[in-house]
């Protein structure tokens, strides 16, 4: 099978290439809630007033896509490329190794890292030594960025909400790794996710790349070490429970937030 990686976001030259690897399902096994457009408001309320009542049937112990569970059009807008660079493009940004731990911090314009570093990813380059805007940042100064953004409307007891806004390049994510439960939004491109229950720790290298495990490990793992997988799209939001094991890799240029309920 094989599925493409493309440079989409924004106006850009075309450069793609595809990665080949066999066994990926194309169906998302995961629980799907989906709101439709042509819903009356009433039809529209009642059904988020019945996903909240069931909420905590499944946010201890199931990831579920939900679609159309808000409307972000407004927060899309604001994230055009003309947009992010002229509001945001002297300001500085915290890059992230995208390995598992992160170690490394690099400081560097916005400007910049859209210009040299939002580039498609090699399968050969280590997580470890391949940069990534996500989290880590002032958010102080994209605050008025982030007050348009209109998150999901479920909390779990005794958490409140911490906002992680990113940006990344075609063929880049995190390998596997773990934290508390959150939600994880596309506002451009695509996000192909792969989890494995708490319990059921994956076989990877932390410093080996998404990209590259999908080329080497993944074709290799017999049925029941398989992980649940989904491509995310903008307009859905993955919930996620606490201490799942997650990778994700970007399928196109993309801009993400999460919503992690600590």
């Amino acid at each position: 099978m094989k599925v493409r990686v493309t440079w989409k976001w924004w106006t850009v030259p075309p450069c793609h290439y595809v990665i080949s690897w066999t066994g990926m399902p194309d169906a998302c096994p995961l629980v799907r809630v989906s709101f439709l457009a042509s819903m009356l408001a009433r039809e529209l309320t009642a059904a988020k007033v019945m996903l909240l009542c069931c909420f905590h049937s499944y946010a201890y112990s199931t990831p579920v896509v939900i679609t159309g569970l808000t409307d972000n059009t407004k927060f899309r807008s604001l994230c055009s490329k003309w947009n992010l660079l002229t509001t945001y493009g002297d300001r500085q940004v915290r890059l992230s190794t995208a390995n598992t731990y992160s170690y490394t911090k690099v400081d560097m314009s916005f400007r910049d890292y859209v210009d040299d570093l939002l580039r498609p990813q090699s399968p050969d380059v280590l997580g470890s030594d391949t940069l990534y805007m996500f989290g880590d940042n002032n958010l102080s100064e994209w605050r008025s960025l982030l007050d348009v953004y209109e998150p999901p409307a479920f909390l779990l007891p005794g958490t409140h909400r911490a906002f992680s806004f990113g940006i990344a390049g075609p063929g880049t994510g995190v390998p596997f790794h773990w934290h508390g439960p959150g939600f994880s939004e596309v506002i451009y491109g695509r996000k192909r996710w792969f989890l494995y229950p708490p319990d059921e720790g994956p076989p990877f290298h932390p410093n080996m790349s998404t990209l590259s495990w999908l080329r080497d490990v993944y074709p290799g793992l017999p049925p029941h070490q398989a992980p649940l997988q989904c491509t995310i799209r903008p307009g859905q939001v993955l919930y996620f429970p606490d201490r799942w094991w997650h990778a994700t890799l970007n399928l196109d240029t993309s801009i993400f937030i999460s919503t992690f309920l600590g």
